[in-house]
């Protein structure tokens, strides 16, 4: 299959042909849950052929398109619509942290395609540090600390960007669209969610514990008793999706009840218009809640069946 081509199966536009996407991440990277993080994306494995959606690492719904999921994976974004992926632009940037802005500026972090030279330390560090969208995703413009900050987690606080920098555990927040950026405080997280209504309130995951600030990042304190997860805020609180796909929402943060069940491990959550919910679910593919988590149903299948 050609590169810039959607993921697509011959004789299905919902998807016969290629190998199950969502599995390949298991050969290429032997990464699991909650893992450290991709490498930059290799020439190899675009060499191969467009593998489609290869380990979802960010969701949003399209801010033109309320049908639309967009998927921030290993190789590249990717627009997901009536079952089929469709990947956005040319470059396979390995998108780690991600989250769309309400005017519709995509911010994103993660590792660079290293055909992308704009987008390449001159040092050649494998680092995007904050990039840029204006153009839903099609091209990706260096905004701050390029070869420098590999952003896991990326969150929106009010006007305020918060993210979480697997490089040094710092835990950085920018007022002016990532041009520049402040420390906040020290703590490794590979997720984080701000509460929609109270910027100064957030709940993080550190991979080994879940833990919740209530001054910006500059402190954390262990949530005890509550493993890690996936996060996301919506207009009720803080929704967790656990290790074992267990879904829990709280109010705030402090407070969680399990509401509902994945079926598999999550590799991404994130919030919709109306209440709505979006998870990564690995093995299986893209799915949608509409009452906060407690029932969900498949819009992307990964296996292609």
């Amino acid at each position: 299959m050609s590169r810039g081509a959607g993921w697509q199966r011959p004789n299905d536009a919902r998807g016969r042909g290629l190998a199950t996407p969502f599995r390949l991440l298991a050969a290429l990277l032997g990464a699991g849950l909650l893992s450290a993080g991709c490498s930059e994306t290799d020439a190899s494995i675009a060499d191969a052929g467009d593998p489609g959606v290869v380990h979802v690492h960010g969701l949003a719904v399209d801010p033109d398109d309320a049908t639309v999921v967009l998927a921030a994976t290993h190789t590249g974004l990717f627009r997901v619509q009536d079952g089929a992926a469709q990947r956005v632009g040319e470059g396979w940037h390995d998108l780690m942290g991600f989250t769309v802005a309400p005017d519709g500026t995509f911010y994103a972090s993660g590792h660079p395609d290293l055909q992308t030279e704009e987008l390449r330390d001159a040092e050649g560090d494998p680092h995007l540090g904050l990039v840029r969208s204006d153009d839903g995703g099609q091209t990706w413009q260096p905004v701050s600390l390029l070869g420098e900050v590999d952003f896991h987690a990326l969150a929106l606080a009010g006007g305020t960007l918060v993210g979480a920098d697997a490089t040094t555990g710092r835990v950085l927040a920018s007022d002016d669209g990532g041009e520049s950026w402040q420390e906040r405080g020290r703590m490794p997280l590979v997720a984080l969610a701000a509460h929609l209504s109270d910027a100064q309130l957030l709940v993080g995951s550190s991979g080994d514990e879940l833990v919740r600030s209530e001054d910006g990042g500059s402190t954390w304190r262990q949530l005890a008793e509550l493993e890690p997860g996936y996060l996301t805020a919506d207009g009720t609180g803080f929704v967790v999706a656990q290790a074992q796909g267990q879904v829990a929402v709280s109010e705030d943060g402090l407070d969680w009840r399990t509401v509902g069940t994945l079926p598999g491990p999550p590799e991404a959550l994130a919030s919709g218009p109306a209440g709505a919910l979006l998870a990564a679910v690995t093995d299986v593919g893209l799915l949608r809640s509409d009452d906060g988590g407690g029932s969900w149903q498949l819009v992307y299948d990964a296996s292609g069946a």
